[in-house]
């Protein structure tokens, strides 16, 4: 049989605390992690076990996550993004639901582990790829990253302001777009959307501009049937945040979010409190971990990325991620840089509150992680 990257500790046992909830929430024994055992529970749930599952690394930290294709591929794949962790088992919860039913208990299941105080959970204390060097890292040290997702808003306010002025090339491909945008009676409140969603959700954004981020204002752009475009953030090639004037005159705003991050327990309910929907996984390369948010105007989101942390946590999280994936591509030639000015001219002026108690791993426990001994 060939072997699977990480190494197996003869000497090693499972934690009994890590045991003890898994049980309680309906994994089933402890599975060595190898390609036999992995290959075993393929073929004994007809080549595709779907549902849930939960792998212990060496130092017995936990991720969880799902499958509704097979569980097996999905821990082959992690085996290789967390080779660090040196996994040394799985266990697996079968559940046939479909994609959103499985995120929803994957979701309350993160969001439990972390509220009992007793598991180091991977899904909480590292973006994707975090631990793996980037070229995004040359920008901006690993140091600073963990720092600033512990609290991207408050490092955001207190960041230097490292931007350049822009040259009288950049501002002549702006100034007929901008002008336009400015014609607009929500102009006003559209550049507050995009300052805030800098301020809660874009690392640094003053120094990662027009390299990691870009802003479009195209305000007769029509996208689909009767829906015209009229702002974009984009980072790598990927949409992050996008506001359109649907086909009754309403303006409304999408978001990119890690799902994982969402508010758990009644998570629809406490988005529409918020005047959001889920809209799931609209772009191919948005990856498995992508949940958009549908916001029915520009105040509600305004106001969701003001009161609520979960909400601008998911949304920090799911951005670095992009950044960590690469530069941007096609979308620099048609950055904004007057808006994006005005954005950024507006950090300050947000007041941002929490509606919930609940908080990620410290960044004292992310770093001491990032100096673990070999």
């Amino acid at each position: 049989m060939p072997e699977t990257p990480n190494k197996i500790n003869p000497d090693w046992t499972a934690n009994r605390t890590v045991d003890a909830w898994a049980r309680s929430h309906g994994f089933g024994d402890p599975i060595v992690m190898t390609d036999q055992n992995l290959r075993a529970t393929a073929r004994e749930h007809g080549g595709r076990p779907v549902g849930l599952y939960l792998w212990e690394g060496e130092k017995h930290e936990v991720y969880i996550g799902i499958s509704n294709d097979s569980i097996v591929k999905r821990l082959r794949r992690h085996l290789v993004d967390y080779g660090f962790a040196n996994i040394q088992n799985f266990r697996y919860l079968e559940h046939s639901g479909d994609r959103p039913e499985l995120r929803d208990i994957e979701r309350e299941f993160i969001h439990e582990a972390i509220r009992s105080r007793k598991l180091t959970v991977f899904n909480t204390e590292h973006a994707s790829s975090v631990l793996h060097d980037t070229a995004f890292d040359e920008l901006i040290v690993t140091e600073r990253q963990i720092g600033w997702l512990a609290d991207p808003a408050g490092v955001n306010l207190h960041a230097p302001d490292s931007r350049r002025s822009p040259d009288p090339n950049e501002i002549s491909r702006s100034q007929k777009n901008f002008t336009r945008l400015l014609d607009l009676p929500e102009a006003d409140a559209i550049i507050d959307a995009v300052s805030i969603y800098l301020r809660t959700a874009v690392p640094f954004p003053a120094e990662t501009e027009a390299t990691y981020w870009a802003v479009s204002a195209l305000p007769a752009l029509r996208v689909s049937p009767g829906y015209t475009r009229i702002v974009t953030v984009n980072m790598g090639i990927l949409e992050m945040l996008w506001i359109s004037r649907a086909p009754n005159g309403d303006v409304i705003v999408d978001v990119g979010t890690h799902y994982q991050f969402l508010p758990a327990r009644g998570t629809r309910r406490r988005l529409k409190k918020h005047g959001a929907t889920m809209q799931g996984v609209l772009h191919t390369r948005g990856g498995a971990d992508e949940e958009v948010l549908r916001f029915a105007s520009i105040q509600a989101f305004v106001s969701a990325l003001g009161e609520s942390e979960p909400i601008r946590r998911a949304a920090a999280r799911f951005a670095l991620d992009r950044m960590r994936a690469g530069k941007l591509t096609r979308h620099a030639q048609s950055h904004n840089y007057l808006l994006a000015e005005q954005a950024l001219n507006r950090l300050q002026d947000w007041s941002i509150l929490d509606d919930d108690a609940s908080r990620p791993q410290s960044r004292s426990r992310l770093w001491s992680w990032m100096n673990r001994p070999d």
